[in-house]
């Protein structure tokens, strides 16, 4: 039956370019625009179908068309400024980002992001020096969105491609920094919906992360201990932050992880080897990155990934100094495996990854050198562990390489999906099966 309405057609045309029915979804903004030729969200909708469908030469021509009429049209300057940037029309997107300013004085969600992306791809092509000056200028962009993360990280990015790393280091900071609240949060209330009787049997791995402020740290870790028997925690970077109003002034990173050890013992979490079962022990292992997990630039970046750590020694050798402070540990376990016989099953963890085959982005700007060190892995296979929990990446993983199986089990993994806690091994089972604990 053929509509009568616009906004009805515009709607079935809409579900319909969401089930990938292309055609049929341009056929419904045709009879919307027939039943009103000046429906914008019509034009809208049938230009995004028309980009998809891979024709953004027509896309841009009915866009253009209706923005002659209508030039302060904030939702078709958002859709020509998309079909720019997948186009890689880079200068151009920017020029409608800033018509789009100039007229609405203000971007749609989402569109500081687009600007960022388009002055970034703009610059990496090796365009003109305007178009660097496109990024610094898209600072007032990312201003205008103060809460939006993802914004600052972008803008971080694309000062870097340009070499300015200073801003980019602050840009950066902002950006961790409020994607550090925004988990924080989410944390807390994840720990929340967790029974407080289903788990009371069970160890739990947390693999770092949990807050970057104490207060948060202490409340997640407190909540889990009356949730599970046993709770075996190593820090993550986010952990180590020294941040402005955080209770206490901390002379350094290392200042704050002695505290952190001391509550956890005050809770009864365990933060040194645990034996959580009959022939069962756990291993939490310090670890930070180095630039040596970087397998084409073993070198020093210029881009510090942590900005809100300090540290007593330089910031290349806190990698070496976590891998002593787990030396007692191995040297322990191993004089008490030699004295009591057929070794038990070990279970270590860290925060960092200790291999470069477990997953994380090599397109993200000196990540390699911020992401892993290859020394945990030595230390690990030392004392004969057979599973290994790591975290940092939030790439859900469960693979074995050279006799060892590495997991990480993310409590929000890429894609945004909450995750209950992962079985890792059972001691009721012969031979033991699965493992837990939040990545």
């Amino acid at each position: 039956m053929p509509f009568v309405d616009a906004e009805a057609a515009c709607r079935d045309g809409a579900t319909r370019a969401r089930e990938g029915q292309y055609v049929e979804a341009l056929e419904r903004f045709d009879d919307a625009l027939r039943i009103s030729p000046e429906c914008l969200r019509a034009v809208a909708g049938k230009a995004r179908v028309l980009h998809l469908r891979g024709d953004s030469e027509r896309a841009l021509e009915l866009l253009e068309r209706a923005l002659a009429r209508r030039p302060r049209w904030g939702a078709g300057l958002a859709v020509k400024i998309d079909i720019l940037v997948d186009r890689g029309d880079n200068t151009a997107a920017v020029r409608a980002i800033d018509d789009s300013l100039q007229g609405t004085g203000s971007l749609l969600p989402g569109q500081t992001r687009r600007h960022l992306e388009a002055a970034a791809a703009a610059a990496e092509c090796g365009g003109p020096s305007r178009e660097a000056d496109e990024i610094h200028r898209a600072a007032s962009l990312v201003k205008r969105e103060p809460g939006d993360a993802q914004s600052w990280l972008k803008f971080a990015a694309a000062l870097a491609k340009v070499g300015d790393v200073e801003s980019a280091y602050r840009a950066l900071a902002t950006g961790v920094g409020r994607v550090a609240l925004q988990q924080e949060k989410g944390h807390m209330r994840w720990v929340d919906t967790l029974s407080d009787t289903a788990y009371r049997g069970d160890c739990l791995i947390v693999a770092g992360d949990v807050a970057d402020s104490m207060g948060y740290l202490r409340a997640a870790l407190t909540k889990l201990k009356k949730k599970f028997r046993r709770v075996v925690f190593t820090p993550g970077n986010h952990d180590l932050w020294l941040r402005p109003g955080d209770g206490k002034p901390y002379s350094d990173s290392v200042h704050k992880l002695i505290d952190i050890l001391d509550f956890c013992d005050e809770l009864g979490v365990d933060t040194t080897t645990a034996q959580v079962a009959r022939n069962l022990f756990v291993m939490p292992l310090f670890s930070w990155p180095n630039c040596e997990f970087d397998p084409h630039d073993p070198t020093e970046g210029r881009l510090r990934f942590d900005a809100y750590c300090t540290w007593p020694v330089p910031c290349g050798e806190v990698s070496a100094l976590f891998r002593r402070m787990n030396e007692a540990r191995l040297g322990e376990y191993c004089s008490m495996v030699a004295a009591s016989g057929p070794p038990p099953l070990l279970v270590t963890a860290s925060h960092f990854l200790p291999r470069r085959e477990l997953p994380w982005s090599p397109w993200v700007a000196e990540l390699a050198k911020n992401v892993g060190d290859l020394g945990i892995d030595a230390q690990l296979r030392r004392v004969g562990s057979r599973t290994h929990v790591f975290g940092h990446t939030h790439v859900n993983t469960d693979v074995e390489l050279d006799g060892v199986r590495y997991v990480q089990h993310a409590l929000e993994a890429a894609g945004g999906v909450r995750a209950r806690p992962l079985c890792l091994v059972d001691p009721g089972q012969s031979p033991p099966d699965r493992a837990g604990g939040r990545g």
